[in-house]
């Protein structure tokens, strides 16, 4: 996951050495500079208790420390430095309160969880007068490491927390937020299509934190940014983009999904109390892992505990009694030695949760190493016309840092089964891909092209072309936005689906 990092004035102190603090109540005060944390060996709260994390170390414990800044300030807790070693790993929570009734302000884990480092840099604002608690726990690590400390006095903040006012609808958003420390006088809030470039988006000038939007499109994601105005004392710079959607209906066939938009086109995903998970977007490529097309995949793996963890589809409509293919691409990446056993069961049912999965598809155990993706494939046969959810379960067990990897998920495809057609529609051609202007559709099969639609990343139709069964078509796509789309060709012989980039 990518971090946005508010950089503050970098201030190169004394390094100290603080006792260790074991309790809240005896936190040590934390002043600007390097500090060495020592052995970590105190009290850990738990997160029945109000603590900032879900999973921990088997006995967890964890060192206390307190900032109280004299005026409002950006405050940046960093061990990715060099008085540390290269395999330092860290993870910070922030607390507000009284010791005896914390409450979890801010939390942070590696700087990359995927490729590392795994050490940690967390800024977070601070309000004069009020005391931080910073614990250090041993989730990872129990041994000694030091912390950076950077205060920065900060006038104007931007906004932290972000959330839907309101249900979504097929056309509206609603979207609030709190108030960010200080005395904000306004707001201004930009939005548009997911990668507008801002200043060409649509403007609101706020002075209220929530904002209500219309006339927009059904099942489509969108992306915003927001600057906090503050009088005299300016504006900050814009924070974005956050990713928000309308409400997205069940997709007609044939549906296709790669995982390439920030809010996972109406897929969603489900993680049991205490278990490991959830399913993840992994977009870090490395020299033994990349999505099997396109920037991003998913991922669930690598923890400490088992994995009961669910990631359900779309819902998609099927017809009654119609056989549908379904296919999918599985990968297992390494983290370290042979990446352990990564499981995943597929299912199918009336609705996405695990209760209403009743039908398992595929049963995928210990997946192996391999140095490429791996097609899967699927049927169902719907007993009765609706909307169904596709389900991927892993239930992978608990894994070590000397041995761990993920199971990987990229490309699910649902079409109608068109029997012996299928292979004649293997021999249909799409070139050039990636294009420019014009893409061209071809065989030499005989195969009757009668219409080509395209659809971006949201589900949306951009581009749709009738034929009058030829066996070659052009599609002009100079008039499209660059980036990836699905192409579906209908022909005589059933219909194909592709994925195609506009450059």
């Amino acid at each position: 996951m990518k971090k946005q990092l508010l950089l503050g004035a970098l201030f190169l102190g004394s390094i100290l050495t603080v006792q260790a603090q074991d309790t809240c109540d005896t936190a040590a005060e934390l002043t600007e500079g390097v500090t060495v944390v020592g052995a970590i060996n105190g009290t850990y709260l738990t997160s029945a208790n109000g603590g900032c994390w879900g999973t921990q170390a088997s006995a967890p414990n964890a060192e206390w420390y307190y900032i109280t800044p004299a005026e409002n300030a950006m405050i940046r807790l960093n061990t990715n430095i060099a008085a540390n070693p290269a395999n330092t790993d860290t993870r910070i929570s922030v607390y507000t309160g009284d010791c005896g009734a914390l409450q979890c302000y801010n939390a942070a884990d590696d700087v990359d969880a995927t490729n590392g480092p795994f050490s940690t840099d967390l800024t977070f604002a601070a309000e004069a007068g009020t005391t931080y608690y910073i614990a250090f726990d041993d989730r990872w690590a129990a041994v000694s490491f030091s912390v950076e400390v950077t205060i920065t006095p900060t006038s104007c903040f931007q906004v932290e927390s972000f959330g839907y006012a309101a249900d979504p609808t097929d056309t509206t958003v609603s979207i609030g937020w709190a108030a960010p420390i200080g005395n904000p006088t306004g707001y201004i809030f930009e939005y548009g299509p997911v990668g507008f470039t801002p200043g060409e988006g649509e403007i609101f000038e706020l002075t209220d934190e929530q904002v209500d939007l219309d006339n927009l499109t059904p099942s489509t994601e969108y992306q915003f940014y927001l600057t906090t105005v503050c009088g005299i004392n300016g504006q900050t710079e814009a924070i974005g983009p956050i990713a928000f959607s309308t409400l997205f209906e069940p997709a007609d066939l044939p549906y296709t999904y790669g995982f390439e938009t920030p809010l996972l086109g109406g897929w969603t995903v489900e993680t049991a109390t205490s278990a490991g998970g959830p399913w993840d977007t992994m977009a870090d490529a490395d020299a033994n892992w990349e999505p099997q097309e396109g920037e991003t995949a998913m991922g669930v793996g690598a923890f400490s505990v088992a994995v009961d963890a669910w990631l359900f589809s779309r819902g998609v409509n099927l017809p009654a009694n119609q056989p549908v293919t379904i296919t999918y691409y599985l990968r297992k990446r390494v983290g370290a030695g042979t990446g352990a056993n990564n499981n995943v069961v597929v299912t199918i049912g009336s609705e996405a949760a695990s209760a209403a999965q009743t039908t398992t598809l595929a049963t995928h155990n210990a997946f192996p190493t391999t140095d490429s993706w791996t097609m899967q494939t699927v049927t169902f046969t719907a007993p009765t016309a609706g909307t169904y959810f596709l389900g991927f379960h892993s239930t992978s067990p608990a894994q070590a840092a000397a041995n761990f990897g993920w199971i990987t998920l990229d490309n699910v495809s649902f079409n109608t089964t068109a029997g012996t057609n299928d292979n004649q529609l293997s021999q249909l051609s799409v070139f050039p891909n990636p294009a420019t202007n014009v893409i061209n559709v071809a065989n030499n099969a005989g195969i009757l092209v009668n219409g080509v639609q395209i659809v971006d990343l949201n589900g949306r139709t951009v581009k749709s072309v009738k034929f009058d069964g030829v066996t070659e078509a052009q599609i002009n796509i100079s008039d499209l936005a660059n980036g990836m789309y699905m192409m579906t060709v209908s022909s005589d012989k059933g219909t194909m689906t592709q994925k195609i980039v506009k450059n």
